[in-house]
């Protein structure tokens, strides 16, 4: 599963911080010129909800955190 979000508008950002569920966080760096940003999570069980969240970290402040639930698929029996 690969979940993407735009980077803001103005206002100077470093990373962000992204989690699923209660999993670990990983940092997405900044990039010069990129206004779309995303992160693959994988080893994903089939036919489970999960819940990824975003933070913008800007020097050593944070936004409120963006969330949203993902829906993995059923296994095909064939």
């Amino acid at each position: 599963m690969t979940v993407e979000w735009n980077a803001p508008q103005r206002g100077e950002y470093d990373k962000f911080l992204v989690s699923r569920g209660q999993g670990s966080t990983s940092d997405v760096t900044k990039s010069d010129g990129k206004t779309v940003y995303e992160k693959s999570f994988t080893g994903l069980s089939a036919g489970t909800e999960f819940t990824v969240s975003v933070i913008t970290v800007s020097y050593d402040q944070q936004s409120s955190q963006l969330s949203g639930g993902f829906y993995t698929g059923k296994l095909s029996p064939f």
